[in-house]
């Protein structure tokens, strides 16, 4: 059984990977952007 939830997770993890990289299109620039400037302070 734990096989079969980690295969589930996976599974799960990428279904929801695809689904956010679909619905990032409208603006990219500014995520990566705002997560470099947050990245940029100590």
């Amino acid at each position: 059984t734990a096989l079969a939830v980690t295969f589930l997770g996976l599974l799960t993890a990428l279904d929801l990977n695809y689904l956010t990289n679909k619905l990032k299109m409208k603006s990219p620039l500014c995520t990566f952007y705002f997560s470099n400037m947050l990245g940029f302070y100590p």
